[in-house]
């Protein structure tokens, strides 16, 4: 994945794969945790993903 910023068809992709997880039963800190482990950047561009970042985002983006 690119370094910095997360862009915003990571973000798209993200959304998606979070909502597959989401339906599995999967629940925000593991699903954080998969993303951190795939090389995604947070929005920031700083810190690590937390549950709380993931659900924050998933829900900003269902919103929208």
């Amino acid at each position: 994945q690119s370094s910095g910023r997360l862009s915003s068809k990571d973000r798209d992709i993200l959304v998606d794969m979070i909502g597959k997880m989401r339906a599995e039963g999967q629940n925000w800190e593991k699903i954080a945790r998969h993303i951190a482990g795939k090389g995604y950047p947070t929005a920031s561009g700083r810190g690590t993903w937390r549950g709380i970042t993931v659900k924050n985002l998933f829900e900003k983006a269902s919103i929208n």
